[in-house]
């Protein structure tokens, strides 16, 4: 079955989505609070949720974002790669792998000797290194932050697009899809992920095992079974599954595998 096809046999009654934020519905920024989701895709998007009833974000932001930039919609959520979620009853679930003020303040001490590099606290418990505007210090900041977690067992790394975080060990977009997969209204649901960076990995990988699809936006080495070329590609493909207007998903460039 081509792309284009196994794409296009998507339903919303049928299939449960999860999407990822930045990359994915929105451009990446230079700085992170910068980031909007378009108005034609946020109304896509809860076109989606209200058609499917099965649509998730799992997203490394924090939860509090993640509501800012969906607004008015409020869906299920896994935040912050899996440490914070909302599920589809309304209960809330935060991980209480606190990050350590010692571990802070070095942190802290880091982003002070090397210019460019910017701290971003996700609610007490994991923080993003960011180095887009030092793209050269990134090789640096990968090695002083692995040392300096090394005392820190409870807590892991994940590398990202010109970003390294700390986060509590235990959780992964992957783990959080299959919290979501066992639990009504995604139980019985064939999973899509959409995900555009190394964290999505995991939820390909987790969707894909479950029978599902992953589906890689841009470029990249990735596991997942399916790509689409760009944001703008991803809102194409949303008009698709939701039978809106001028939604032929053969607009050249979209489908690159």
């Amino acid at each position: 079955m081509s792309f284009t096809d196994e794409l296009a046999n998507i339903r919303p009654d049928k299939h449960a989505f999860f999407f990822d934020i930045d990359g994915t519905l929105a451009e990446i920024c230079q700085r992170p609070e910068q980031v909007k989701i378009s108005s034609d895709r946020l109304r896509l998007l809860t076109r989606l949720s209200f058609l499917s009833g099965a649509l998730a974000i799992i997203s490394g932001r924090s939860m509090v974002d993640i509501d800012r930039l969906l607004s008015p919609l409020k869906c299920p959520a896994a935040a912050v790669h899996g440490a914070q979620k909302r599920y589809a009853c309304g209960t809330l679930w935060q991980s209480e792998a606190y990050l350590p003020e010692n571990l802070l303040q070095q942190l802290r001490l880091l982003a002070a000797d090397l210019p460019g590099v910017r701290l971003e606290k996700k609610a007490k418990i994991a923080m993003t290194i960011h180095f887009r505007a030092c793209p050269e210090s990134g090789h640096d900041v990968l090695l002083r932050v692995k040392r300096l977690i090394a005392d820190y067992p409870q807590f892991a790394l994940q590398p990202g697009k010109q970003v390294v975080e700390i986060k509590p060990r235990d959780v992964d977009k992957g783990a959080a899809l299959h919290e979501f997969m066992a639990q009504p209204p995604f139980l019985g649901r064939i999973p899509v992920f959409v995900g555009d960076d190394l964290p999505d990995e995991g939820g390909f990988a987790a969707a894909q095992a479950l029978g599902g699809i992953g589906i890689k936006v841009g470029q990249g080495e990735t596991c997942a079974t399916h790509r689409l070329a760009s944001t703008e590609s991803v809102e194409n493909w949303l008009r698709r599954v939701t039978a809106e207007p001028n939604s032929a998903l053969s607009k050249k460039g979209d489908c690159l595998r």
